[in-house]
């Protein structure tokens, strides 16, 4: 199916070579993440700022899987029974909160 979209100077052009290679990239940031121990969004700031993204939205996009891996590492914990659950709360508020 075609859509009529008339392309302006700066927009992407998602073509199935850029998709692969974005897949290709974010597996490898997400592994390395991990490996790690880092926050997903120290390298993926870096790869969205090259992919020619708005740096405000690049910023908000991190922080909000910042967000996302904090309220989930809380949740973990507490199923795991590692933290309590006023502390665990408190962790995902001021989580929520200072992304917000």
């Amino acid at each position: 199916m075609k859509v009529n979209y008339t392309f302006v100077e700066g927009d992407l052009k998602y073509t199935p070579k850029l998709m692969f290679s974005l897949a290709l990239g974010t597996f490898f940031v997400g592994f390395s993440n991990a490996a790690a121990g880092v926050a997903p969004g120290i390298l993926l700031q870096v790869v969205m700022l090259s992919m020619g993204l708005h740096p405000q939205v690049s910023e908000r996009t991190c922080n909000f899987i910042a967000t996302s891996v904090s309220c989930t590492a809380g949740i973990s914990a507490i199923y795991y029974k590692q933290m309590p659950y006023d502390y665990a709360l408190a962790f995902s508020l001021i989580s929520m909160f200072a992304t917000a």
